[in-house]
C-alpha cells in the first residue's frame, strides 16, 4: 500500500472520529455555555473594580473556554483529509517546485527565509502542518489532564447554576 493512501485513510478515521465527538459535545457545549454565562453574571459587581470582574469573570468562563479551544482542534482534524487529497493529488509539484528552489540558492539565511515564504504560499502545507499540531495538542497528556479537570469544572458549573439562578 502507498503511503500517501495510509496517511489518507489514517486522517479519515481520524476525522470521522473527530466529527463523532464534535457531534456529541454539542449539546454539552451549549449547555455548559448558558450555565458558564450565568455564573459569570452572576459573579460580575458593579461595584469592583474591572481587573478584579474580569478575573473573576475569566476564571468562571476558563473551563468553557479550554473546551471550544478544543472543538476548534477537532474542526481542524476533520477538515484534514480534503486538505491532504489537495496536496496529493498536486502529485508533488509543490515538493519538485520547492526542491528546484531550494537547489538554486546557496546556503545561508536569505535561502532560509526564501525557502519558508515559498512553503507559506502552499496553503496545503499550512493546512497539514495545522492539522498535525491538532493533533499533537489533543494527543498530549498534559493537554489531556487540564482537558480533564475543565471537563469536569463544568459539569460542576452545570449543576451549580440552576440552583444560582434559582436562590
Amino acid at each position: 500500500m502507498d503511503i500517501k493512501q495510509e496517511i489518507a485513510e489514517f486522517l479519515d478515521r481520524l476525522a470521522t472520529f473527530a466529527a463523532a465527538v464534535q457531534k456529541t459535545l454539542a449539546w454539552f457545549l451549549t449547555l455548559a455555555g448558558i450555565a458558564s454565562l450565568l455564573m459569570a453574571w452572576n459573579v460580575y459587581s458593579p461595584d469592583a473594580s474591572i481587573a478584579w470582574n474580569l478575573l473573576l469573570c475569566g476564571l468562571v468562563l476558563l473551563p468553557l473556554l479550554v473546551w471550544l479551544l478544543i472543538w476548534s482542534l477537532l474542526s481542524q482534524v476533520r477538515e484534514a483529509p480534503e486538505m491532504v487529497s489537495d496536496l496529493a493529488e498536486d502529485n508533488g509539484l509543490s515538493i519538485a517546485s520547492l526542491r528546484a528552489h531550494a537547489a538554486n540558492k546557496k546556503p545561508g539565511l536569505i535561502s532560509l527565509f526564501s525557502t519558508i515564504r515559498e512553503l507559506r504560499n502552499n496553503e496545503a502545507f499550512e493546512t497539514v502542518t495545522d492539522a498535525v499540531g491538532s493533533i499533537t495538542l489533543l494527543a498530549n497528556p498534559l493537554f489531556m489532564i487540564v482537558a480533564f479537570i475543565m471537563l469536569v469544572l463544568l459539569f460542576l458549573l452545570l449543576i451549580i447554576a440552576p440552583f444560582v439562578v434559582i436562590f
